[in-house]
């Protein structure tokens, strides 16, 4: 049985401030990605923009490893980012 980025990666979740939030996944106590996600505002632009959601707005590997295994593309680390912080409100 193999096994997902979700049983090998360990996610840590830190508030930075009202409205921002940093997702680290981590492999043995090392960084592989870093994900930042904010509340929409009402001065963006693009549309249709729920500001009652988590976007990521900016993003990072430190490690090819997990793609060159073929762990994960990015888009389903951002979902599981995603997914981890979806009950959170700004103010938690």
């Amino acid at each position: 049985m193999s096994r997902s980025f979700k049983d090998i990666l360990t996610p840590t979740i830190d508030l930075i401030i009202p409205g921002t939030i940093r997702v680290i996944l981590s492999f043995k106590g090392d960084e592989m990605v870093c994900m930042y996600f904010e509340n929409p505002k009402k001065s963006w632009t693009n549309k249709p923009v729920m500001t009652n959601s988590w976007h990521c707005v900016d993003a990072k590997v430190s490690d090819e490893y997990i793609y060159i295994n073929g762990l994960a593309e990015p888009k389903d680390l951002i979902a599981w980012g995603m997914e981890l912080i979806a009950g959170m409100k700004a103010g938690d």
